[in-house]
């Protein structure tokens, strides 16, 4: 078991670069949906 440090960077680093952090609640397994923009 972690200490779930890495989901509160994941939510303060994803959204500076333009992305999304999204928490899929489904039956089953809890999953995260993460979104960032293309680089270009």
């Amino acid at each position: 078991m972690g200490t779930g440090l890495g989901l509160d960077i994941s939510h303060r680093i994803v959204p500076g670069h333009g992305g999304s952090l999204v928490l899929c609640d489904q039956l089953g397994p809890t999953t995260f949906r993460v979104r960032l923009p293309a680089g270009g």
